[in-house]
């Protein structure tokens, strides 16, 4: 255990922590928005009628950047998660060590949602649901660390207003994209039930158009949104390291 933390040393004295939250940030934001430009050459993009997912099978490499964008977002945000969950292991002194474990614990399992939706992005794909799976934790799962994180941060001391505000704006949008699905689910058409689990089962979410409008608006700010947290939580974790 001692030569992994010496090794993670010398590597965070290289390449800075808080250097792969905002990059990676940075790195997410370009690929969703190249990536919705790319698709819009041939078909506009829309907050109100596609899901960000469209994405991962839209024309004019928009698929092939989005798919492989996402897994290189994984594995350059797992640098930082590895980092943050360090220094606040530093700065609680065990004290919150159960609340830290559980959000290191969500993290890890968000970034594993994160490589199932870069895996499995094409609806045309055999293991398409798997694609779904993997949203739907990444979601979930991002929601609860960002929430333990910016929690931990506050009973360390280390405050932030802007970091806080933050943090509770993106799960604003990620609490109203999930409660978006109540009317999504009452009120979806029984046929289109039967192709959930098919090759079918995007078409059958986005042909129910009236119900996602507000799904897929709420899940565009989710996802953006928690590419602007990392950037803005990184920047703050940058400024509590150099006052060191």
């Amino acid at each position: 255990m001692t030569s992994i933390n010496e090794a993670l040393d010398k590597f965070y004295e290289k390449i800075p922590g808080s250097f792969w939250a905002v990059f990676g940030g940075i790195f997410g934001l370009a690929v969703i928005i190249i990536a919705s430009i790319l698709h819009s050459l041939t078909e506009p993009i829309s907050f109100f009628t596609h899901f960000v997912s469209h994405l991962g099978w839209g024309p004019n490499g928009s698929e092939t950047l989005f798919r492989i964008g996402i897994a290189v977002l994984g594995c350059l945000l797992a640098p930082y998660i590895i980092y943050l969950n360090r220094m606040l292991k530093i700065e609680d002194e065990e004290k919150h060590s159960k609340l830290r474990q559980l959000a290191f614990i969500c993290s890890l399992i968000s970034l594993v949602g994160l490589f199932m939706v870069s895996l499995w992005g094409n609806i045309h794909q055999e293991g398409f649901i798997l694609h779904l799976v993997g949203a739907i934790l990444y979601f979930m799962m991002a929601m609860a660390f960002m929430f333990f994180y910016t929690l931990l941060l506050v009973y360390c001391g280390r405050k932030s207003e802007i970091q806080i505000v933050c943090t509770l704006i993106v799960l604003f949008f990620g609490i109203s994209m999930m409660a978006s699905l109540i009317p999504l689910i009452i009120g979806i058409d029984p046929e289109l039930i039967s192709q959930f689990g098919s090759m079918d089962i995007g078409d059958a979410l986005t042909t129910a158009t009236p119900y996602t409008m507000w799904l897929t608006f709420f899940e565009w700010l989710y996802v953006l949104g928690t590419c602007v947290w990392f950037i803005v939580t990184g920047v703050f974790t940058y400024k509590i390291e150099t006052k060191k």
